[in-house]
């Protein structure tokens, strides 16, 4: 079986028996499609990263559930129809994704950065026992654009 998950937004407007009904329909539809609802949560009032049909608000509701084929088309365009959902998401969660938030290290690539590091260390070093010894002016400006990263005129034709 396959793990989606929905998530809806609706106006802040709507009351508590509204919020209900509508987690009811929602419960119902998916059941109805044979999908087997694990978790239905209430999220509640959140703020908007940017305005919808108006609103800085809307209410949130998550769905959790399994099913053995794909129904999310047919219960997206369900729920698109009601005036109530402003926005609506759902997502297949992949065994594999789960697994990976428990051991991230095994999708992650390895990458020691203790070597890159440590010459990166050793060049500033050198170049700062450099500026010592010599105080010349110039050494100073080439150790700034090293620290920086950047390139000036004079340090960068001196380098190359």
């Amino acid at each position: 079986m396959r793990l989606y998950e929905l998530v809806t937004i609706s106006p802040p407007a709507m009351g508590d028996e509204e919020v209900e009904a509508l987690a009811g329909e929602i419960s119902g539809l998916l059941q109805g499609e044979g999908a087997e609802l694990v978790r239905l949560d209430r999220w509640g009032k959140k703020r908007l990263a940017y305005p919808i049909n108006r609103h800085q608000e809307g209410l949130y509701l998550y769905a959790l559930y399994k099913t053995e084929g794909d129904i999310s088309n047919s219960v997206e365009r369900k729920l698109r129809l009601r005036e109530s959902i402003l926005r609506l998401q759902i997502v297949r969660i992949d065994e594999e994704l789960r697994r990976a938030k428990t051991d991230v290290s095994s999708i992650l690539p390895q990458v020691t950065i203790a070597e890159p590091l440590a010459a990166a260390v050793d060049q500033e070093t050198d170049s700062e026992a450099g500026d010592q010894e010599s105080g010349d002016a110039e050494a100073s400006e080439t150790e700034a654009s090293v620290t920086l990263g950047g390139d000036s005129d004079k340090s960068g034709a001196e380098d190359r």
